[in-house]
């Protein structure tokens, strides 16, 4: 988590905004932190990757030598190809500085001729607390960085440096000269000091990628639909439908806390208000990774309470995650787990049991709220248990999707989880290339894995264009044609409130457009209960920020009404966005209510209704095609009705939208799994 001070900045120089960012006079009265020759004089650190520096001289804006680093083989890390530079004299807690730099790119492996680097002013030892970190990108021309900031401490000298890192990234070649670190103490403020700004390509209203996007939303988000309406003695009905979408196909998440869920404050309440008024689909951010479930995060971490929570939310319509069964770093496991792998040798055999013990044990307890589970979280970083078990077990990630789908069923969802694909500018290929070879190995060793999480942790020093994204995106998608996807864990650090809205108008439309993406969660919308406060919809006082409006904007552009007559043999029929629709019915044998999925690109039913005032019971009608069933309900105004599914008798899953009675029985349309044998109908006062 990063602190007020921390001021993050990010520039993309090409095109008009090269020529855009033009030098800016920098204030008098700066102390000045650095010795003249600080870049020359600087310590490195070549890191994992291969990489060199040297001095050169150049005919620079203001200075004649600057240091080149030569990037010949990409790190793993962007703090990997390090200069360490020194100050010259203390600080204070609070201290207004301005670091200052020119950069440029002499050569580079890609077609963009854009290179990058990471800028931080850190303490020397841990915990390696930043003040100031920003990434920047230039091309081939001397551009100027000014990077404002407040220290986060008081610092000795030796005890807080300039590091600019360059390991990550394309092979290349980059020059940095003009090097300055002024402090201004208190006699400056932040905004009254230049700064680089930052912004991400694709931003532009006229971006090319959007009429694209909009297209693929068109063919893949919306779906037609031909209703036929009958009496039981198969004559056409003459309707009228008055419908409009009530919950999308397409899931629009955020993680929960289930303190805040459950809790009895008014900020609860107002939780659970902007929950329902949001999204449609949701999970815990917590309370069901292992150690907490072993109750090593405190009391607030109990079944009462998760349960609580999840069962809110499945009343409530929404389509449920759960986070995490196995997170395989030693730090992220079980407190008991850690000391067997601590042990002797018998001990240490016994956790691969005690791994997938757990999974046979907490999938069954969540299985009436949880629809999928996010397997495996973070490989990549998080290797304890494979680097310790795969030797003599080389089928190890694969055997837990199996204890996952034996415990869950068929029909959850079972997905390996894994950041710093998308963000970051997608620059860590390392890290996507190995991620595309564990998830082929998992399949080819038989697990049942059936999508990928593509976490979503953004700060606007460094983020990724829109066109970056889908490739990403579809870079999987080519590889894994039978994987779903998800983003999984959004959110964008940033005191900028207009790039906040901006990014998430764009990156959110992008990944809606993508039409092998089911889903997008943010991780978290109030500052009440978010790691990254700045990252928030809504401030602690329930203030939005401007995502929020953006958010709702866009949600509103993807809605679909009807107001509908059938012709002269009881049809109607049209096109719009696939999910849930609820709408009045009104015929010459009564009135209804009516909820029907759109959830294909042709959709055809026929409904045999009977006499509104024979429906007595909740009854199933006509089956009006394959994998629908239909049910009839009565009028019971203050009661859900839920229907829920099974295929065992044993493990329950509810596949519709509770919807209270409002004076009329409802009829509703429902998409069920071939494999369903039995349904239910449960009913809740509400």
């Amino acid at each position: 988590m990063y602190a007020k001070h921390v001021f993050f900045a990010f520039l993309l120089f090409s095109g008009w905004q090269a020529h855009a960012q033009l030098e800016q006079t920098i204030p008098p009265g700066g102390s000045a932190l650095l010795d003249a020759n600080a870049l020359e004089t600087a310590g490195f650190w070549p890191g994992s990757g291969t990489v060199t520096r040297k001095t050169v001289a150049v005919d620079g804006p203001g200075f004649s030598s600057a240091v080149e680093v030569n990037i010949i083989e990409s790190a793993p890390n962007n703090w990997d190809g390090q200069l360490q530079i020194n100050l010259n004299t203390s600080v204070e807690l609070g201290d207004v500085a301005l670091l200052h730099f020119w950069m440029r790119v002499t050569a580079i492996e890609n077609e963009s001729g854009i290179g990058s680097l990471l800028a931080m002013v850190q303490q020397s030892g841990s915990p390696y607390t930043n003040s100031a970190e920003a990434t920047v990108l230039a091309e081939s021309d001397w551009v100027p960085l000014y990077i404002p900031f407040s220290f986060a401490s008081d610092y000795q000298v030796g005890a807080v440096q300039v590091k600019i890192g360059l390991g990550q990234g394309n092979p290349r070649t980059v020059q940095l000269g003009g090097l300055q670190l002024l402090n201004y103490q208190n006699r400056l403020s932040l905004d009254t000091l230049p700064a680089t700004e930052f912004t991400y390509d694709g931003r532009e209203p006229e971006a090319s990628w959007r009429e694209d996007a909009a297209t693929r939303i068109e063919a893949h988000r919306k779906g037609n639909f031909t209703l036929r309406f009958e009496t039981p003695s198969g004559e056409p009905l003459d309707v009228q439908l008055d419908a409009a979408l009530a919950r999308h196909q397409f899931h629009f998440a955020s993680v929960v806390s289930v303190r805040a869920l459950v809790g009895s404050s008014e900020d609860s309440q107002t939780y659970r208000e902007k929950v329902v008024e949001l999204f449609n689909a949701s999970g815990t951010e917590n309370a069901l990774k292992w150690p907490p479930l072993e109750g090593e995060w405190g009391a607030d971490y109990n079944y009462t309470a998760t349960s609580d929570a999840l069962e809110w939310l499945r009343l409530r319509g929404f389509f449920l995650r759960g986070h995490v069964l196995v997170w395989p770093g030693e730090s992220n496991l079980p407190t008991f787990v850690q000391d067997l792998l601590a042990g002797t040798r018998e001990e240490r055999a016994t956790v691969p049991d005690e791994v997938r013990d757990h999974i046979a044990e907490t999938v069954p307890t969540y299985a009436q709220w949880i629809d999928e589970w996010d397997v495996l979280n973070e490989p990549y970083s998080n290797f304890t248990l494979m680097e310790t078990f795969e030797p003599t077990n080389p089928d190890l990630m694969a055997e837990w999707f199996m204890a996952a789908r034996a415990a869950a069923g068929p029909n959850v969802g079972l997905y390996l989880n894994e950041y710093n694909l998308l963000s970051g500018r997608a620059q860590n290929i390392d890290k996507r290339t190995a991620t595309i070879a564990t998830l082929r190995k998992i399949l080819d060793d038989g697990g049942p894995i059936t999508g990928m999480g593509m976490q979503g942790h953004f700060n606007d020093s460094s983020l990724t264009s829109i066109t970056r994204v889908k490739e990403v995106l579809d870079q999987f998608a080519t590889e894994f044609p039978n994987l779903r996807i998800r983003v999984t864990e959004y959110d964008l650090v940033s005191e900028n409130q207009t790039l906040q809205a901006d990014y998430l108008r764009d990156v959110l439309t992008l990944v809606f457009s993508h039409p092998q993406v089911d889903g997008f969660q943010m991780w978290g919308f109030w500052a009440g209960a978010h790691w990254r406060p700045s990252a928030a919809l809504y401030e602690l006082d329930w203030t939005p920020r401007l995502q929020v409006q953006a958010y709702r904007d866009l949600l509103a552009s993807w809605d679909t009404q009807f107001n509908l007559a059938t012709d002269g043999a009881g049809t109607i029929g049209g096109r719009g966005f696939k999910g849930d629709y609820t709408g009045a019915l009104t015929t010459n044998q009564g009135n209804y209510d009516l909820l029907f999925p759109i959830s294909a690109s042709e959709q055809d039913f026929t409904l045999t209704l009977p006499p509104s005032d024979e429906i007595n019971t909740a009854k199933a009608l006509a089956m009006p095609g394959a994998n629908h069933l239909v049910i009839a309900f009565p009028t019971a105004v203050g009661i859900d009705y839920w229907v829920e599914l099974s295929e065992d008798g044993a493990s329950w899953q509810a596949e519709t939208l509770p919807q209270s009675g409002n004076g009329r029985p409802q009829v509703r349309v429902i998409a069920v799994p071939p494999s369903t044998t039995l349904w239910r109908v449960v009913s809740h006062a509400n």
